[in-house]
């Protein structure tokens, strides 16, 4: 029962996801920083074509903040972030972890208002991922944290 649930969710989202293309005003630049390799774990390896066959769902605990992702075993297909709230001025910090927990990636995006909400939304198909958090932040000040963190394991 819950396989058939996710799939509905995942085919509802697809064509969202597609679809978000402008970024809205005042909205951060989207750019990758890359952390220092563990050096136990291979690492995150982008440009392949990651599957969609398995989703979650996370919420923060004051409900403002919720992230769907699509993967297959440790390989990120899809993620959508959506902030209940319509802020201009905010970023998406994305930061995937290895198996061994190390921090090897940390991506900011820009969002798009839609309906007083704004949607964050990518397709990275970044294989080697165990978990990926999410949060929002300024787009001057990326270490303050205004919604979340929430994570997902895949």
């Amino acid at each position: 029962m819950k396989k058939v649930r996710y799939a509905l969710g995942a085919a509802t989202l697809a064509p969202a996801v597609g679809l978000v293309a402008a970024p809205a005003a005042h909205a951060a630049d989207i750019h990758p920083q890359v952390a220092k390799p563990s050096g136990k774990q291979v690492g995150i390896r982008p440009l392949v074509t990651c599957g969609t066959n398995d989703a979650k769902s996370v919420i923060s605990k004051k409900g403002y903040l919720s992230a769907f992702v699509q993967y297959d075993g440790n390989c990120l297909g899809a993620q959508t972030t959506w902030l209940e709230k319509s802020q201009t001025g905010l970023a998406e910090r994305v930061q995937y972890y290895s198996g061994g927990g190390a921090l090897e990636q940390t991506y900011y995006r820009a969002g798009t208002i839609l309906s007083g909400n704004i949607m964050y939304s990518s397709r990275p198909n970044a294989e080697g991922v165990h978990k990926v958090c999410f949060a929002i932040v300024p787009n001057n000040n990326h270490n303050d944290v205004e919604y979340g963190t929430i994570c997902a394991t895949l």
